[in-house]
């Protein structure tokens, strides 16, 4: 018989509103926040402000060109954070994995799309010809925060786009070939659960709605992160890097 290791991400979990999470959190100043100007001025940054030295960061850009990248490198070597949040899609959230591979910092991701790079080691930084994938455990947020009032601002196509990419990480994380109980399980749940979850958002979107998409496109990015990718997503991350294509709009494409 042949043996293996199951590894599990050890990450802490927050969901409710992003203002009351942020005073709660046992983080250090100075914080480095990095996003796009839209997922920033989303939210409430008052109680973390009052008590630390904050600053932003606010030229994310899909698929995260390397100029993007640099730029924000730069920024964190000046100020020195000890605490990294990212706020916004999947590329915001690699944005500031990619800012932590250059300094030892506390992390804290606050998605608002279901694309699930907080649960995941791996990001994409875009070369002129490609998109080139990095990442290791190293890059593991250790805080998560979700706040289903921050779905609520998506368009309905940007949300359907970001579902589907989810889906798509939960179908990939069940045929994968990694071994990982916890993980196959979190895919099979995730899988079942996002059509329906997608039809009904269609339909009428409100908070308990947002919150058991969060909760399926995490389990989803969960079971990706822990059994890995396949054909389907370096298909679709390949695509994007020529075409720029966002993620989520190729992963409805391909799928």
């Amino acid at each position: 018989m042949s043996s293996s290791q199951m590894r599990t991400p050890a990450q802490r979990v927050h969901v409710g509103a992003i203002a009351a999470t942020l005073r709660t959190l046992e983080i250090d100043g100075p914080v480095l926040v990095l996003g796009s100007r839209r997922s920033i001025e989303a939210v409430d940054w008052g109680g973390l402000e009052s008590r630390l030295a904050v600053t932003y960061f606010d030229r994310s850009e899909p698929h995260n060109p390397q100029r993007v990248v640099d730029e924000a490198i730069q920024l964190a070597r000046a100020e020195a954070p000890r605490t990294i949040v990212a706020v916004g899609s999947a590329s915001a959230i690699d944005l500031g994995k990619a800012v932590r591979t250059e300094l030892d910092a506390q992390t804290v991701a606050i998605p608002s799309t279901l694309g699930g790079a907080e649960m995941s080691r791996g990001y994409g930084v875009l070369q002129p010809t490609h998109a080139k994938a990095v990442g290791s455990t190293r890059h593991v947020y250790a805080d998560v925060c979700y706040d289903p009032d921050l779905l609520a601002s998506l368009p309905a196509a940007t949300l359907g786009a970001s579902g589907l990419n989810a889906w798509a990480h939960a179908i990939e994380a069940r045929y994968a070939r990694r071994e990982h109980w916890l993980g196959k399980a979190a895919a099979e749940y995730a899988g079942r659960r996002l059509p329906a979850l997608l039809l009904e958002a269609s339909r009428l979107r409100d908070a308990a709605l947002h919150r058991r998409l969060f909760e399926a496109a995490h389990l989803a990015g969960f079971a990706l992160n822990t059994c890995g990718m396949a054909l389907h997503h370096a298909t679709c991350h390949a695509l994007g890097g020529l075409t720029r294509i966002p993620h989520g709009v190729l992963n409805a494409m391909v799928l």
